[in-house]
């Protein structure tokens, strides 16, 4: 079967939000690019650069506005990149490990607070450039392809996205609706 799951496996599916810290224009563009070239040569899905802060069960209008409130005084992220990884899952295929700052575990932490039904990654904040399954030797090549370590990223909105569960497909991927946008607040000029 091409890129898709059996009907009966579609009506067992979960429709989920997840929450989505996305990156300033800059740093779209450019990480936007890679994932379009990445794309179009591996025939994979293109798919808006994000890093997954959480994902939850509950309703886009369940979720926006409390979210909204959590996240009044969060201001822009910066964090760095450490280093590109790879795994067997769909979703986490190639991607950039981020050091995790503290303006991100804020972040976090504001976000676990506007919902008590969410569930957090347990890894570092990963940034996905490449969605394929399995093939960890053909990953494992193209990652030895990029440097990204020390490059500083920053993030300055917050999505709310509605996808089903799990993410197998490109389908799948091409599914998701983008249910509220909230922009974080700039950082502090220093004096």
């Amino acid at each position: 079967m091409e890129h898709g799951l059996s009907s009966h496996c579609e009506r067992n599916r979960e429709s989920m939000i997840s929450i989505w810290l996305t990156p300033a224009a800059k740093d779209k563009k450019e990480l936007a690019a890679i994932i379009a070239d990445l794309a179009a040569h591996f025939d994979t899905p293109k798919f808006e650069p994000h890093i997954t802060v959480a994902t939850s069960p509950a309703t886009p209008d369940e979720i926006k506005e409390p979210l909204r409130v959590a996240l009044r005084k969060t201001r822009v992220v910066r964090m760095d990149a450490c280093q590109i990884g790879y795994s067997t899952n769909f979703t986490n295929s190639l991607y950039i490990s981020m050091n995790a700052s503290h303006y991100y575990a804020s972040l976090v932490r504001a976000v676990q607070e506007s919902h008590s039904d969410l569930l957090l990654p347990k890894n570092e904040p990963r940034l996905s450039l490449l969605y394929r399954a399995n093939e960890e030797a053909f990953k494992r090549k193209i990652a030895q392809s990029f440097e990204v370590n020390g490059k500083t990223y920053e993030f300055n909105a917050i999505k709310v996205v509605q996808m089903h569960h799990p993410v197998e497909s490109i389908r799948d991927v091409a599914s998701w609706r983008i249910k509220a946008n909230i922009p974080l607040l700039p950082r502090e000029a220093r004096g």
